[in-house]
């Protein structure tokens, strides 16, 4: 058994990017509020986002669950120390009521596989 317990470590670790071997996403933010909107319109906000690891980090997926919101990606893989920037815009639609609104970001980096960016807004009629 000791004799198979530093192998297994040293691949653990080689393996789960000990030696700096990946991507690593930093978000300038997580949250926006867009504060008070009107029914029937859109607003965008961009999130933006640093690989600070040190080799590149991808961007595997986009996922925003609810059809009133979309997103557009500046590019899907990220060099270390460049920026990245990601627009998630929101439909108000046609009632009042306070929209919070969530989506996920799926990447490479093995310590924030999935990123969770929230917009909210709170929706009046005109």
């Amino acid at each position: 058994m000791k004799k198979l317990f530093f192998p297994i470590i040293s691949i653990f670790l080689i393996t789960h990017g000990f030696c700096g071997n990946s991507g690593k996403i930093a978000f300038e933010e997580t949250r926006f509020d867009f504060g008070k909107v009107f029914i029937k319109q859109k607003v965008s906000h961009v999130f933006v986002f640093s690989n600070i690891g040190a080799n590149p980090l991808e961007i595997t997926k986009i996922e925003a669950p609810c059809g009133c919101t979309s997103t557009l990606l500046s590019k899907k893989i990220i060099n270390a120390g460049e920026k990245g920037k990601l627009e998630v815009t929101l439909n108000t639609g046609t009632i009042p009521m306070t929209l919070v609104r969530r989506v996920y970001v799926h990447t490479s980096d093995p310590e924030a596989s999935v990123v969770k960016l929230i917009v909210k807004a709170n929706v009046q009629g005109k």
